[in-house]
């Protein structure tokens, strides 16, 4: 099952309980609002751009940003960035990996493409250009990657 955030439809990626009493509160936040909340870093203006570029929420674009950041391995080619995006869906996200990327519209290899192109032309992301629109043109004619 994948948990919302308790002030929109995104999925949770932060959560908060707070014993108080008898009871615990149990609050759930996607990146955006854990931000507002002053839980974590505010989203770069960077991200939030390469998003709206791409037709994505932010929420969405962190997540690739981070995964492509952390791992340059996913940008050599079509078939290694759809596994590390989806491996690190699974780490992160449990079982709900696949649900929380259908979430996120990053359900196809085209889709992918999209937000990876906006990530890198809007500078989140540095990567090799030529490796990129290769990797890019790959993952368009990919289709959907079934996670199971």
């Amino acid at each position: 099952m994948v948990e919302l955030c308790s002030e929109c439809d995104e999925p949770a990626t932060c959560f908060l309980s707070v014993q108080s009493g008898p009871g615990e509160t149990r609050t759930t936040y996607c990146y955006r609002h854990a931000a507002a909340a002053g839980l974590v870093s505010p989203i770069p203006e960077s991200v939030t751009s390469a998003a709206r570029i791409a037709g994505c929420s932010a929420n969405a674009a962190l997540f690739l940003a981070d995964v492509l950041g952390s791992r340059p391995d996913a940008l050599q080619s079509a078939a290694a960035c759809c596994i590390v995006v989806w491996d690190t869906a699974r780490q992160r996200f449990g079982s709900a990996g696949e649900r929380v990327l259908g979430c996120w519209k990053i359900a196809d290899g085209s889709r992918l493409a999209t937000v990876v192109q906006a990530l890198v032309d809007s500078g989140v992301v540095a990567a090799d250009l030529e490796a990129v629109v290769r990797v890019c043109r790959g993952l368009k004619v990919a289709g959907n990657i079934p996670i199971s």
